[in-house]
């Protein structure tokens, strides 16, 4: 089944429930559906469905957790028991750890249990009214937003996170952050262009994407959340007579002593430069300030680029080496 069929059962519920606002009473909702018991449970356990023919499905809620995962791990089990096809004893160790999965059929179901969980807790629809109402697209604090929302929802924060910015216009980016600095999740929303870090790989905050951005940072005792804005607004200073082949060179110098190094450098910088710039303009319609903050996003994704993105010059360099590239385009158009 699809998601988009997933989400209309899910939402199906919401409307038959009446339900116009956060938070979703899943309780209320899934003793509808199942008889619920609530244990705690030392080890690593989230919850239990027991599906069986002509019997009342039975699920069983770890209370250890804390009552944002109850929450979803009980939209979860009753996704199983909503969802036709999942039958049997459903055990989920743990709803949010993929390396469990022992067969691409568990896994899908999986997928599908954590769909509909994130459906009706935080239904599409409310989602979008709240950033509608209360969220300003051109402003900065998409982290205050998603931080608000969660306590409004009773849900949590990666739960939020995911939601929302699969509703966001283009420019925002994510990062999830554990405490060793280990990508856990990264998104971004449709349209944005830069690459965003991949799961599992260590980064440094400092040095993730440093230009014409800003970060809103909310750490809890697990993890560090990284909320990214790209705006479109071009703030360089230019220095006087100088073209971007002297503020190129002059930055290489700056950086590398072997005179065949730089040689070599200057060209690669170019020729990536100059596919960012070819993929870009095929764009049938596309303004200067877009084409340039294009390259700019896409270049920051180049982490061997450090020393160049780095320097105090780079970004007068790029402002100048975009200019020409967008005026031969127009030349030629």
């Amino acid at each position: 089944m699809s998601n988009e069929s997933i989400s209309k059962i899910a939402n199906l519920i919401i409307q038959k429930e009446h339900i116009i606002s956060f938070p979703i009473d899943i309780d209320a909702i899934a003793r509808k559906y199942a008889n619920i018991k609530y244990i705690d449970i030392p080890f690593d356990f989230d919850g239990v469905t027991l599906k069986e023919r002509k019997k009342q499905p039975q699920i069983i809620i770890n209370k250890s957790r804390n009552i944002e995962r109850q929450r979803f791990t009980l939209a979860h089990e009753l996704g199983h028991i909503i969802i036709p096809w999942h039958v049997g004893i459903i055990l989920d160790k743990n709803i949010f750890n993929e390396d469990h999965y022992e067969d691409h059929e568990y896994k899908d179901m999986e997928a599908e249990a954590n769909h509909f969980a994130a459906e009706i807790l935080l239904p599409t629809e409310f989602i979008i009214d709240c950033i509608t109402k209360d969220f300003n697209t051109n402003t900065t604090e998409i982290g205050h937003f998603i931080e608000n929302l969660a306590k409004k929802a009773q849900t949590s924060l990666i739960a939020t996170t995911l939601k929302v910015f699969n509703n966001l216009p283009p420019n925002y980016m994510y990062v999830i952050i554990d405490n060793n600095n280990t990508v856990v999740y990264s998104g971004k929303s449709i349209g944005t262009i830069p690459k965003k870090p991949d799961q599992g790989h260590t980064i440094d905050i400092n040095s993730l994407f440093i230009h014409d951005l800003t970060k809103n940072v909310i750490n809890t005792s697990s993890y560090q959340f990284i909320y990214i804005y790209f705006p479109r607004s071009i703030d360089v200073k230019i220095s006087d007579n100088t073209d971007w082949r002297s503020i190129l060179f002059s930055i290489i110098n700056d950086k590398f002593t072997d005179e065949n190094d730089k040689k070599h450098i200057y060209k690669s910088v170019n020729s990536r430069i100059g596919a960012l710039y070819g993929s870009d303009l095929s764009r049938k319609k596309i303004n200067f300030n877009d084409f340039y903050h294009s390259i700019l996003e896409r270049i920051q994704g180049y982490h061997d680029l450090g020393w160049l993105l780095s320097h105090e010059s780079f970004k007068e360099f790029l402002l100048r080496k975009a200019t020409d590239l967008f005026n031969k385009y127009l030349m030629i158009k």
